[in-house]
């Protein structure tokens, strides 16, 4: 029996080639043809059924095809009686007009690289502790050389931990954010997507987006902060990356509470040594 069924009974069969057959498209491509193209989820066991994925089997093979879409940016998880899929949707029409580039070069555009000393020294300062966080580690994790951090968009810009004790609960509650940053010319709603792809294994997830000009901002930036709405993505646009009081914070990021051994071994990928030290130490 293989995956997509039995073979026919007859002569012996041996290897095949695409001239003896068509070969079955790989069940990610299967799936993403059921996923209706304007966007609209389709429930998880929906589409199980018309894949014929049943038993244990099938259900398995099925999570990992899903979650490698949604790693590779081509899928979305959404809600719903267990679970539901959706096509990753982006829209010429949102994208930022040829030229844009130019125009945020003459506004004092910087790389995405020049980006992130200066905004990481906000994350540890004025933003910590305008929101009362007490990071153990805040860390680039952009640059991570030759180490394998998995599929497309699983490695995020930069990422913050902290471990909380509350007063009358009796567990420390471990939180890990991660920043997807974007020049002024990069802006679209993608960025929201390799945020998406972050939550797996973070629990709240922010694109930070450069706007140097707030009153001509990209053509993108409306649909960037809608589509983050939608899936829980927190938003910050600002002007001047080293200046927090040009940052603004305009959508809040959801809490998710991802899987622990996707959390655990997202810590062990993605941060330094010495980070993961410190983390260890507090939560014991």
């Amino acid at each position: 029996m293989s995956e997509f069924g039995p073979l026919d009974d007859g002569d012996s069969v041996g290897p095949t080639t695409l001239t003896d057959q068509t070969a079955p498209a790989p069940l990610e491509e299967r799936i993403l043809s059921l996923l209706p193209n304007d966007g609209k989820t389709r429930p998880n066991q929906e589409l199980m059924a018309t894949l014929d994925l049943i038993g244990d089997e099938g259900k398995e093979l099925f999570w990992q095809a899903r979650d490698r879409l949604v790693e590779d940016g081509k899928a979305v998880r959404g809600r719903g009686r267990g679970g539901s899929t959706g096509r990753v949707i982006v829209d010429d029409s949102d994208l930022p007009e040829a030229g844009a580039g130019d125009n945020a070069q003459e506004l004092g555009r910087q790389s995405e690289e020049d980006l992130y000393e200066p905004l990481l020294k906000v994350l540890v300062g004025d933003w910590q502790s305008d929101k009362g966080f007490e990071y153990l580690a805040v860390e680039d994790t952009s640059r991570a050389g030759r180490r394998h951090t998995g599929g497309k968009w699983t490695r995020p810009d930069l990422v913050g931990v902290e471990v909380q004790v509350f007063t009358y609960l009796p567990v420390k509650t471990l939180s890990v954010h991660t920043f997807e940053v974007k020049p002024a010319d990069m802006i679209d709603v993608t960025a929201v997507y390799e945020a998406l792809a972050h939550r797996r294994a973070a629990t709240h997830s922010y694109v930070l987006l450069h706007v140097p000009d707030s009153e001509s901002p990209p053509a993108a930036l409306e649909a960037v902060i809608h589509e983050a709405r939608r899936h829980g993505i927190g938003v910050v646009v600002f002007s001047e990356p080293s200046d927090y009081a040009t940052w603004d914070e305009r959508v809040v990021a959801d809490r998710v509470e991802p899987e622990p051994s996707a959390l655990n071994e997202f810590m062990r990928v993605q941060l330094p040594d010495s980070a993961q030290g410190r983390i260890e130490k507090a939560v014991r």
